[in-house]
């Protein structure tokens, strides 16, 4: 009984950090970029994107419970009824968890992420931007919103830069952690 619930505390407690994760960088986001806003859903530089990447490569299924639970908490800037903030919570949560595990699938990367280089990184990248931008855009469409092929583009180009630069702070960030583990030990 102690282990399912010693594993409960920490699923929930990875379902929180992605929860915050996305909630505090949506709103930095918001805050840093606001003048790059095209429109309300889409951002020439978009860091939660990358954070929904990360956070799937870390934490698989619970990442898409914590993206799913913060893109509503998020989704009070929009106006949006509640079956469209809904519908695109599911999207933005499950977009890349499915493209991160078809990717890994491609390329033969592991569980573990032991054979995860820079190359298939850039691919996971690429994919995941282009699986979100065109799931999102198909939404749009159906749900007759704004969804011209120039802001498809504009949102993968967002999603991209949004992914380059959370990879290159965790990157650093993994880099500091490396050497203070080092100087200690």
């Amino acid at each position: 009984m102690h282990l399912f619930f010693n594993h409960i505390s920490k699923a929930t407690l990875c379902i929180f950090g992605v929860v915050l994760a996305w909630v505090c960088f949506f709103r930095l986001n918001g805050f840093i970029f606001s003048f790059l806003e095209e429109t309300q859903f889409i951002n020439w530089i978009f860091i939660p994107s990358g954070i929904r990447l990360v956070s799937v490569l870390l934490f698989d299924e619970l990442a898409v419970v914590g993206l799913f639970i913060g893109a509503i908490i998020s989704s009070h800037v929009f106006s949006i009824n509640m079956t469209e903030t809904l519908v695109i919570s599911l999207i933005s949560a499950l977009n890349p968890y499915i493209a991160v595990h078809i990717t890994k699938h491609l390329l033969k990367v592991d569980h573990i992420l032991s054979k995860l280089g820079a190359k298939e990184l850039i691919l996971m990248a690429i994919f995941s931007a282009a699986f979100n931008t065109l799931s999102h855009h198909l939404y749009f469409h159906l749900a007759a919103l704004k969804a011209s092929w120039a802001n498809c583009a504009k949102m993968f180009v967002g999603d991209l830069m949004g992914i380059a630069l959370t990879l290159i702070f965790f990157n650093i960030a993994l880099k500091l952690i490396r050497r203070s583990t080092l100087a200690n030990a």
